[in-house]
């Protein structure tokens, strides 16, 4: 049986401001938030930011799209999250760094989604592709000579090591995403 996902304990302060969905969707439990009529977001999301058309990596503090699917990420509306990321995910060039770091963070979203929906293959396979985009920014930024490898303010190897400890069952601590900077 499906339950409905619930607030992490103790979530780091929100990046952006603004009501959240009145639930997390969960496949199979809750309405589509955006197909059926009884969806939080049936005719238009929070995430849903017209003016995302680009994303600049160096002004990722500026992206509502960003910074809205951390927070979501961060209260586990794991399948809003990806939505937000995704407007991301299309502003970016397909394989680039950028790309592949929000395609990640989508793919560790869809791993924990399918974690709570009883899935293991499913968080296995999604955390599986995530890993190698993260290996493949890792090598990228050690060739730069970037250390600790942090990227749109995610430091890789403690959101990595958090993210598998949750999935293995190591740890019952939820993988908050700790960006680097300044919050607003």
């Amino acid at each position: 049986m499906l339950l409905a996902l619930e607030e992490p304990a103790s979530p780091p302060a929100r990046w952006t401001d603004g009501a959240l969905p009145p639930y997390r969707h969960v496949p199979g439990l809750t309405p589509h938030p955006l197909k059926h009529l009884g969806g939080h977001s049936y005719g238009g999301g929070i995430w849903q930011s017209p003016e995302q058309l680009e994303f600049d990596p160096e002004q990722w503090r500026e992206s509502r799209s960003y910074l809205l699917g951390v927070d979501l990420f961060n209260r586990a509306y794991l399948w809003e999250a990806h939505e937000a990321w995704e407007e991301v995910w299309n502003a970016v060039e397909r394989g680039s760094m950028p790309g592949r770091m929000v395609q990640g963070m989508i793919q560790v979203a869809a791993a924990l989604l399918k974690l709570h929906m009883k899935v293991p293959g499913g968080a296995v396979g999604n955390y599986r592709k995530a890993s190698a985009h993260f290996d493949w920014i890792e090598r990228e930024l050690n060739q730069r000579n970037v250390d600790p490898p942090s990227y749109l303010g995610v430091d890789l190897l403690a959101w990595r090591s958090a993210v598998e400890g949750y999935l293995a069952g190591r740890t019952r601590t939820y993988p908050f995403l700790m960006l680097g900077g300044t919050l607003t």
